[in-house]
């Protein structure tokens, strides 16, 4: 029975695609007020617990060509809230391509969502999820790109994470401060002090501190002080917009590494 209904589900996946153009069943209007979402809901779950049985049913070839399709992020939605990319590894497939794929708003939602997958401790994220955000650093658009390096740096408050991203070797100059500030981090673990000492970037970074970074690192603090005491949070376009959240006034500040912090967890 339930290989029957996976396969009436592909069928109807299959029509989306064949022309780019929408089934019935899977509608935007279907989706967004009627049960159709569900049938994803059902796909995760057989991914989850059969991804054997998804193969079987050619579920996978359907679901890549709906990434592919500019005007469905509703669908891309539900692929990334379905699928069990921890352990499906065909699953991963398709979520290398809705993350590098299509348009900048699809990358952007399956980028964001990969904070999602941090947070809850999805299984095996250290191998799979710190390599598909190395890649977001390379997007051509720098909104991708920042979202990428911001859920890295909350990643890399663990060691083990921070260790499996500098064996990704990423290059991150081109993120500015944070990028600079990222890499800082590679200092308090001995293969990320290595690499960035070979390189000659530890001097490079020593002088940059000693003769700017110092005062513009206490700015940085300030700022975001400032920012958690008020009602108003700083957009990535540089202007400022009234927080929903009225109830609550006071916000966490999360404070930068610093150069001397990190260099000092090394005995060298």
């Amino acid at each position: 029975i339930l290989s029957g209904l996976v396969t009436e589900i592909v069928d109807q996946l299959c029509q989306v695609t064949a022309s780019k153009l929408t089934s019935d069943v899977f509608s935007p209007s279907s989706v967004s007020h009627k049960l159709a979402r569900d049938y994803f809901l059902l796909l995760g779950a057989v991914s989850f617990h059969n991804s054997n049985l998804l193969k079987q049913c050619k579920a996978y070839g359907p679901l890549l060509d709906i990434c592919g399709i500019v005007s469905r992020l509703d669908l891309h939605k539900l692929i990334l809230a379905s699928l069990d990319f921890a352990h499906d590894v065909h699953a991963r497939v398709i979520l290398e391509k809705l993350l590098t794929g299509g348009d900048k708003s699809t990358r952007l939602y399956a980028t964001r969502h990969m904070r999602v997958f941090l947070r809850v401790n999805s299984p095996f994220f250290i191998s799979w999820g710190i390599e598909m955000l190395t890649g977001q650093l390379y997007d051509l658009s720098s909104e991708v790109a920042e979202e990428a390096i911001d859920i890295l740096d909350e990643a890399c408050e663990e060691e083990s994470f921070l260790e499996a991203l500098v064996l990704q070797q990423p290059a991150l100059l081109h993120l500015s401060e944070k990028g600079v500030s990222l890499l800082t981090r590679f200092i308090s673990v001995k293969r990320g002090y290595s690499m960035l000492s070979d390189l000659g970037h530890l001097k490079t970074e020593l002088d940059a501190w000693l003769e700017d970074y110092n005062f513009r690192y206490v700015s940085v603090v300030e700022q975001r002080i400032a920012e958690s005491l008020t009602l108003y949070r700083h957009t990535q376009e540089g202007v400022y917009h009234r927080r929903s959240e009225i109830n609550s006034t006071v916000h966490k500040a999360f404070v930068p590494v610093h150069f001397y912090g990190q260099l000092v967890r090394q005995e060298e």
